[in-house]
This record gives C-alpha cells, sequence and structure tokens, in this order.
C-alpha cells in the first residue's frame, strides 16, 4: 500500500505550512489553525476567542460582510470557522482550479479583518442566541458539567462560547488587542491536501514568510483534575450522564491502550456497554465511550441517556462492565476486532483531503507530522490484554471518575453510586 508523504516546514516568520503528496481527486481543502482558543482567555475576555472567528466573516481586506458571503457562494465548496479550547480553525473545500482563490480570501480575513464596532455589536447579539440554543440542548448541559467536574480552574471549564454576563463586558477594543496578541505568523499553521496544493503553497510561501511573531505556542499551564459530581435537575425525558477520568496524553505510548479500552467499552457496534445497555437488556438508546487526547490533557469518557426509572439499573451494569474490564482480560478475538476498527477508522479519515487536513493541522500546532499509519499499527499491535487490565483497574477507579449529570436525577442524590 502507498504510503502518504506528510511535510511541515516553519518559514523565517514561524508560519508553518504543512502538506501532504496523496494525489488529486479534484478537490483541494486547506486550513488555516491559529493557536489560540478559549483556554487562553484572561476571565475577562470568556468568549473573545469565538467572537473574534465570527467578526473576520464581517469585514476583511476590501471587502465587506456582503461581499465576503457573496464570494464563499462563488467557491460553491464549503468555507466556515469554528474554535475550540484549544485553537481556532478557518477552513475551505472546493475544487482544484478554486483553490488560490479559497486561500485568498481566508488570508485576507485573518490577515486583515476590519473587527467594525458595529459588526461587533450584531455579532454579539448573534453569540447570546447561540448561548441560548446551547442550554435549550441537555448534550451540551451534560459536557459542560462534565468539564467542571473534571478539571479545577476556568481554562478548560468555562464555556467557549462564553456567558451573557462576559460578553457584556467585551469592547471592539478587546477584540482588537485579542487579535493583534495571537493572530501572528508564529502562532498560525496552514494545512493544505489536493491537485491545489502546490499553488496554495507557493502563495503562502511568499506572502507569510516576512515578519516576526511573538512565539509559535502559546504559554498554558497544564490542567489540573478534580474530581467531583455535579448534577443539574432539569424537567426533561431522560437523565443525560456522563462519566469520565484523566487518560494519557498526545503521543503518549500508553495513548494506544486507552484507544482500545475505549472501543472495547462503548466504541463499536460489539463493544460491552452497547451489547449489554442496549442490545441485551433495552436500558438505553445511547451509549459511546470517547478517548480525547491533546498536548497537554487527555480524557476518556462514556455517554449514555436514560429514562429515570432506568437509572439504578443502566449504572449497576455500567459498574458491572467497569469490574469486568478490571479484573478480567479481554480476549484475543475481542482485542483483535477493536484493532481493526481503529485502524480502519484512521485510514478512512483520510480518504478524504479535509480529512487530511484536518489532521496534519491539529498536529502542525505542535510542530510535528501525524503520526503514519505503519507507526499507528505498530502502537496498536503492543497493546495486550494484559495492559489493558492493568491500565482499566486504576482508570475505572470510581474515585478517579468525575460525573455530570442533566435531566430528572432523583431528588435524594447527592451523587451518582459509581
Amino acid at each position: 500500500m502507498r504510503q502518504t508523504i506528510e511535510r511541515l516546514e516553519t518559514l523565517s516568520s514561524g508560519f508553518r505550512l504543512a502538506w501532504d503528496d496523496t494525489p488529486s481527486v479534484g478537490t483541494t481543502a486547506l486550513a488555516f489553525f491559529v493557536g489560540v482558543g478559549s483556554r487562553d482567555e484572561l476571565p475577562s475576555e470568556w468568549g473573545l476567542a469565538h467572537l473574534l472567528e465570527h467578526l473576520v466573516f464581517k469585514g476583511a481586506g476590501p471587502w465587506a460582510a456582503p461581499e465576503i458571503a457573496r464570494r464563499m457562494d462563488d467557491l460553491g465548496g464549503e468555507v466556515n470557522a469554528f474554535t475550540t479550547r484549544d485553537y481556532t480553525c478557518y477552513y475551505a473545500k472546493v475544487l482544484d482550479h478554486q483553490a488560490v482563490e479559497a486561500y485568498e480570501l481566508l488570508t485576507t480575513m485573518i490577515k486583515t479583518p476590519w473587527l467594525d464596532p458595529r459588526e461587533f455589536k450584531r455579532e454579539r447579539r448573534v453569540i447570546r442566541e447561540e448561548i441560548r440554543e446551547s442550554r435549550d440542548d441537555p448534550d451540551d448541559l451534560a459536557d459542560g458539567l462534565y468539564l467542571e467536574a473534571l478539571f479545577d480552574g476556568d481554562d478548560l471549564t468555562h464555556d467557549t462560547l462564553g456567558t451573557p454576563g462576559s460578553l457584556a463586558q467585551l469592547s471592539p477594543d478587546a477584540v482588537r488587542s485579542f487579535f493583534e496578541r495571537w493572530y501572528h505568523p508564529g502562532n498560525v499553521v496552514l494545512a493544505v491536501s489536493g491537485g491545489g496544493r502546490e499553488s496554495v503553497l507557493a502563495r503562502a510561501r511568499d506572502e507569510w514568510g516576512q515578519g516576526g511573531g511573538l512565539g509559535s505556542l502559546p504559554l498554558r499551564t497544564t490542567p489540573r483534575f478534580r474530581i467531583r459530581h455535579r448534577i443539574r435537575r432539569q424537567p426533561l425525558e431522560q437523565v443525560h450522564l456522563i462519566i469520565g477520568g484523566p487518560a494519557p496524553v498526545l503521543g503518549d505510548p500508553e495513548s494506544y491502550t486507552a484507544w482500545v479500552l475505549a472501543t472495547l467499552l462503548g466504541g463499536q457496534n460489539s463493544s460491552r456497554l452497547w451489547q449489554s445497555m442496549r442490545e441485551v437488556k433495552a436500558l438505553v438508546y445511547s451509549v459511546q465511550t470517547q478517548y480525547t487526547a491533546e498536548r497537554d490533557y487527555g480524557e476518556l469518557a462514556t455517554y449514555l441517556s436514560v429514562g429515570p426509572d432506568r437509572l439504578e439499573m443502566a449504572l449497576a451494569e455500567y459498574r458491572n462492565q467497569m469490574t469486568r474490564l478490571s479484573t478480567e482480560p479481554v480476549s484475543r478475538d475481542e482485542l483483535t476486532r477493536a484493532v481493526r476498527v481503529i485502524e480502519t477508522a484512521a485510514l478512512l479519515a483520510q480518504e478524504t483531503p479535509d480529512g487530511r487536513v484536518m489532521r496534519m493541522g491539529r498536529w502542525g500546532l505542535w510542530g510535528n507530522t501525524p503520526p503514519s499509519p505503519s507507526f499507528v499499527h505498530t502502537g496498536l499491535a503492543a497493546v495486550t490484554p494484559e495492559r489493558i487490565q492493568a491500565w482499566a483497574q486504576s482508570f475505572l477507579d470510581a474515585r478517579q471518575q468525575a460525573v455530570a449529570a442533566v435531566g430528572p436525577v432523583p431528588k435524594g442524590w447527592r451523587r451518582i453510586p459509581l
């Protein structure tokens, strides 16, 4: 099988370029990753990274907001952005012959945004509605509570959207200052894949190679974990529950063990929680386990939604499956099946230019290229039933599990019984 070659190049300005040599299928994806997210906001800046992401679409260079919108639609593909706790991403997926035009649009937006005070006021109102929408979503509420239960401090627990109160305190000057602090060449990675790759790379080397930066990465404190139970009682039909805890960071050899454990527990059709809770006992409609890893923190969590009359039975089954993983080695067949699911998903994620770009850009922020399929295969091959059991014994200890529950939790419960 042909191995894709991925490259990471750092220009004299500190700006980084990430690309691969995958043959074109007629489309190109490109994405600018800016190394700032909500975890980098000061208490007086909550919601600023996300608000800034909105504002760059509201006027940049020679174009007002309506012209930017028309240019986005003229490209015929997709142009959008999102903000996470760790970074902000502006991306485009277009036909090969429109790659340079998409690059020009995104470059203009993140280099020379207007940050118009009038647009600031309008977009702040839009985000207030986005916050209201999020508060109507029990999954979003449970996720926010889970982060509060898992981490100590505000860096990773305050919402990416901010709050109505924090938004009210922001100003156009604060947005401008935030932009100047973080949006410099040394804190940006451009990832590109597809037939327009070489044209985009040539333009980027010319236009981003000059100028200095404040450093290639934001200065961050290592997250601290604080394992708690958080309950929010609301008149919903189901209890939305998240149970999780600390896990290996990105690049840790034990990350492969955590990856396999999550897949065995609730990451595939034959996973233990899916089979026992849904297929055999019909306790839930949804249950899944996910492992998430960043450069300086990792966590592994199980989500399920269940009617209040079945909550105790679901928790008993969760405890039962945790005990099994801690006391009984998984079979070789079960392990092989989980590894196959992981490797297949990893390869399928690289089938499209946008999938490859998202992977390269995220790793590029930390100065690395993604691990090759052969490297991943080696890491997964080293996972044994004994390693899974040993790691499960420490991770699955109820004292190491943060819990968040939203919905009709029984009134007498101060903690979720694990």
